[in-house]
């Protein structure tokens, strides 16, 4: 059984309004601890890549790892709404990313009805 992590880095490419913008995302297979059965793999190319039927992966564990530090520090008053603004932006950001994932997964069960 072949699984694939994959694993994204990124790195700011040239130093303006931010000193630091670098980060990481990883995903990996989230496997069903429940399923007994293990699907059997073929050992050829189009097996490894297309695992979308594979019933014992249920979902994907997405992690997210990010380093901000702007040139300049805000003044202290600014500092805990700066802060504020930027954790709302990764989080909406996270969640357009959980949104997509769910009309993905159902196009794709409404796709599997169909046939």
């Amino acid at each position: 059984m072949f699984f694939c992590v994959l694993q994204v880095l990124f790195d700011l490419a040239r130093q303006g309004v931010m000193r630091k913008f670098s980060g990481s995302w990883k995903l990996e297979p989230l496997q069903d601890p429940e399923s007994d059965s293990k699907p059997q793999a073929t050992g050829t190319e189009n097996s490894a890549v297309d695992k979308t039927s594979d019933p014992t992966m249920i979902g994907t564990w997405v992690h997210f790892h990010q380093v901000l530090e702007p040139t300049l520090m805000p003044p202290w008053p600014l500092k805990g709404y700066l802060r504020s603004v930027t954790e709302k932006i990764i989080r909406e950001m996270l969640g357009d990313l959980q949104r997509e994932c769910l009309r993905l997964s159902e196009r794709k069960k409404l796709s599997l009805v169909k046939t």
